[in-house]
């Protein structure tokens, strides 16, 4: 489910591991995508898998990744 959600939405999945209690997922998104939205799409389409069953918490981390060049300089 992980793969075809991802296809569906145009998300480009790296790396995608389930364990016992979270889900990590490396991927892109579209830029106008905000992360939870993306995050909601996936725990929904995962809890659609399960029989809408509540498999892992109602909460998700997001953290970014990539170049960051915004002209921020470190002192």
């Amino acid at each position: 489910m992980i793969d075809r959600a991802a296809g569906k939405k145009g998300h480009l999945l790296a790396r995608g591991g389930i364990v016992p209690d979270h889900v990590h997922l490396t991927l892109g998104c579209n830029l106008d995508e905000s992360p939870a939205d993306v995050a909601l799409s996936h725990m929904n389409n995962l809890a659609y898998t399960c029989g809408q069953k509540r498999v892992f918490g109602f909460g998700f981390y997001v953290g970014t990744f990539g170049e960051y060049d915004w002209g921020v300089t470190c002192p």
